[in-house]
C-alpha cells in the first residue's frame, strides 16, 4: 500500500526528501512545579552522577509502563506534590552512562544504552543519564502520571539479583498460584510480568 502525501517520506513539493535522523525515546520525572517553562527552557542539568558531572537522569520507554515510570516513588522522596513525566527525543548516538543505581555506570552511546536496558531481564533500578541539559527543541511532551506507579521500597533492597540472575523459571501454574494467593501490588506486578515474557 503507498504511503500518504503527507507521510514525512514523501518527498516535499519542489524540493527533495527530507532527511529523517534516528532519535530515542526517553522519559524524565519530576515535580509538577519544576516542569513549567519545560517548552521553552529544557531541563536544566540539575542532578549530579559521579566523574559524569551535572545532567538529567533519564529512563528508556519500556514496554511495561510500571517499569519506564517506576522511579517515581524514589522521586517523591524529594520532590513534594504531583509527579509529571517530561518525554524527550535524543539522538541515538547521543553520549550517556547508564547502569543499575549503586553501582558504577558505563559510558556508551544512548542506543547501545537503550538496548542494554531493554534485553535485561530486569531492568529494575536501571537508569540513564544525559551529562547536560536538556534543550528545548528535545522536549516532545509533559504529561501527568499516577500517584500509585512506582516502586514501593528502594529497588536495590528489594530486586536485589546477584549478576547474571535470570528470571525465574516458575511453571504457569505456579505463577498463576502466586497470584490466587492474594499478593502485595509488588508480589503481582512481578509475577504479571512474569507471565507476561513467557512464550
Amino acid at each position: 500500500m503507498d504511503c500518504p502525501a503527507a507521510c514525512p517520506c514523501q518527498p516535499i513539493r519542489g524540493g527533495p526528501a527530507p532527511t529523517l535522523s534516528r532519535v530515542a525515546d526517553l522519559v524524565h520525572l519530576t515535580a509538577e512545579s519544576a516542569a513549567r517553562g519545560v517548552a521553552d527552557l529544557g531541563i536544566p542539568a540539575r542532578s549530579r552522577s559521579g566523574r559524569a558531572g551535572y545532567g538529567v537522569f533519564c529512563m528508556p520507554f519500556l514496554p511495561s509502563f510500571t517499569l519506564t515510570h517506576g522511579w517515581a516513588r524514589e522521586v517523591r522522596r524529594w520532590h513534594h506534590g504531583r509527579l509529571v513525566a517530561i518525554d524527550v527525543h535524543l539522538p541515538d548516538d547521543e553520549p550517556v552512562t547508564a547502569g543499575r543505581r549503586g553501582g558504577t555506570p558505563e559510558s556508551l552511546p544512548l542506543s547501545v544504552a537503550v538496548r542494554r536496558i531493554e534485553d535485561l531481564p530486569d531492568p529494575r533500578g536501571w537508569e540513564v543519564f544525559v551529562p547536560r541539559a536538556i534543550r528545548p527543541g528535545e522536549v516532545r511532551r509533559v504529561r501527568p502520571i499516577p500517584p500509585s506507579v512506582g516502586w514501593r521500597c528502594p529497588v536495590a533492597v528489594r530486586h536485589r539479583r546477584p549478576p547474571g540472575a535470570q528470571r525465574p523459571e516458575l511453571t504457569e501454574r505456579e505463577l498463576l498460584a502466586a497470584l490466587a494467593a492474594g499478593p502485595g501490588r509488588d508480589e503481582l506486578i512481578s509475577a504479571v510480568w512474569a507471565l507476561g515474557g513467557r512464550p
